[in-house]
């Protein structure tokens, strides 16, 4: 997988994009959006899979980065990482095209989570929705086609239903996904 992390932090962005090659992606970095906006547009340059973007920079803020991305008609998969908590600016973010908002400071493993680690519905519910207990509803179910859908269109396949044990994200290839019991089709479910 290959990220572009965006953030005027150099710690923040030297941690993060340290942790991600650890965990065996390959990382960019970018100091504000004016820079990140030239290396996705550097002739040649090889696609990103996703975008970790931070909302303010100087020279080019989180905002107006993802604003022309999208007017660009470019469908890059982005989540904000930022300390600006409040609802209102988790929304704005979400209207203006991003997948996630993640806020600072976080638990690296929730960056990960969904890397080639299966998590169950139940975990699931309790880490996204704070729900300890099952609604008997597809919630989970109609989230991970959501990301399938946004994610699947930039290439292969990225989150996997594990029969009877339930989701992860990893870059499998087709033969290995039957072998396992693997399978990235939204509209299976699990056993």
């Amino acid at each position: 997988m290959r990220l572009l992390v965006v953030d005027d932090d150099p710690k923040f962005r030297s941690y993060i994009s340290n942790g991600l090659r650890e965990s065996g992606c390959e990382c960019a970095t970018a100091a504000d959006g004016d820079a990140a906006m030239k290396m996705l547009e550097a002739p040649g340059a090889a696609p990103f899979d996703l975008i970790l973007l931070d909302v303010m920079m100087p020279v080019q803020n989180g905002w107006d980065l993802l604003h022309d991305l999208r007017e660009r008609g470019r469908e890059t998969p982005v989540i904000f990482v930022t300390a600006r908590d409040a609802v209102e600016e988790r929304v704005k973010g979400l209207k203006l095209g991003a997948d996630d908002y993640i806020i600072k400071p976080f638990a690296f493993d929730e960056l990960l989570a969904h890397h080639d680690q299966v998590l169950t519905r139940a975990q699931l519910l309790h880490e996204v929705w704070g729900i300890d207990f099952d609604p008997e509803t597809n919630v989970v179910d109609v989230h991970v086609a959501r990301l399938r859908r946004k994610l699947d269109r930039h290439g292969k396949p990225l989150i996997h239903t594990v029969r009877g044990e339930g989701y992860k994200l990893s870059v499998v290839y087709e033969g290995a996904a039957k072998e396992e019991g693997v399978s990235g089709a939204a509209g299976e479910s699990l056993a």
